[in-house]
């Protein structure tokens, strides 16, 4: 069966974009501590990701080991991860097009907690 984000129905015919509970497929429940890097590995499968915390953390696709994302501190950042991020598409690569994704990379300023949650395609 195919879960799908854009749904129709008689009340609503022109449709909506919206996340099905029975779509779900992964959800992991996170604690962050203040400036300290967390990897989510991304499960097989995954084509999409979800986030939602109780205080502002940033987020980047990546590589355990190899990406890190921390806190900004002054100036800017062409490379930088984003600031509360919601829905997004995993992508295969990272932008070297031949590194594949493997990891959500997350950092917050203060501790919070939230969950991250993956959807099939």
């Amino acid at each position: 069966m195919t879960r799908q984000f854009f749904t129709a129905s008689a009340a609503n015919p022109r449709g909506a974009f919206a996340r099905q509970f029975g779509g779900r497929s992964w959800i992991y429940n996170i604690v962050l501590a203040a400036n300290t890097q967390a990897n989510i590995a991304i499960p097989a499968g995954a084509k999409a990701v979800d986030f939602s915390f109780n205080g502002d953390f940033w987020a980047v696709d990546g590589v355990s080991g190899t990406t890190t994302v921390a806190v900004p501190s002054s100036g800017q950042s062409a490379n930088g991860a984003e600031l509360n991020p919601a829905l997004r598409h995993i992508s295969d690569y990272l932008e070297d097009g031949t590194t594949a994704v493997t990891h959500i990379c997350l950092v917050s300023g203060a501790a919070c907690s939230g969950s991250v949650t993956f959807f099939k395609a």
